[in-house]
């Protein structure tokens, strides 16, 4: 007896599956239920993604300068500096953790990989919002690119092997 002996279902009720596992949700043969993020949802998300992580980058660097640094010459370095590893962690660390930033999620899409994998790598969404995104807005070729390919994906999707799909 060393399988532990489980009770049939009752007549009346479905037999309880087991959670699926969230970070194994998108595998390769169930990418036909996942279309490509409708863009314009993803424009109004990168509108708020923008106001968002602007307004808390801000109020942390407001915070953190005006009790850490007293001297003025510095505080200007400082706040840059402030805000640039606040917004690093919101564009990069909220993907990596959560699937997507909250502007994206507010708009119920996410950020997978191109095999719909949602175990986004550290090193993909680094080079998704630094080379690639720098790459993208040279003369808005990157985002241009969006609105003529037939997938949506932008040239920064396309260099971190990433995609962001509708998920609600």
């Amino acid at each position: 007896m060393s399988e532990a002996y489980k009770l049939p279902p009752l007549p009346d009720q479905e037999p309880v599956k087991p959670k699926p596992n969230l970070k194994k949700v998108f595998d390769t043969s169930g990418s036909e239920q996942f279309k490509p993020g409708n863009k314009n949802k993803r424009v109004i998300a990168f509108i708020l993604d923008g106001v968002i992580s602007t307004v808390i980058s801000t109020i942390v660097a407001a915070l953190l300068v005006k009790t850490i640094f007293t001297q003025p010459e510095t505080q200007g370095i400082a706040a840059i500096v402030i805000q640039m590893a606040v917004n690093s962690f919101y564009w990069i660390g909220c993907p990596y953790y959560y699937e997507g930033t909250p502007g994206k999620k507010m708009m119920g899409l996410r950020i997978v990989g191109n095999d719909y994998n949602t175990e986004l790598t550290f090193k993909q969404l680094v080079m998704r919002e630094s080379v690639g995104r720098l790459l993208s807005m040279i003369f808005m070729l990157g985002y241009v690119w969006c609105a003529i390919n037939k997938e949506g994906k932008t040239w920064h999707d396309m260099i971190s092997k990433t995609r962001v799909v509708d998920y609600k």
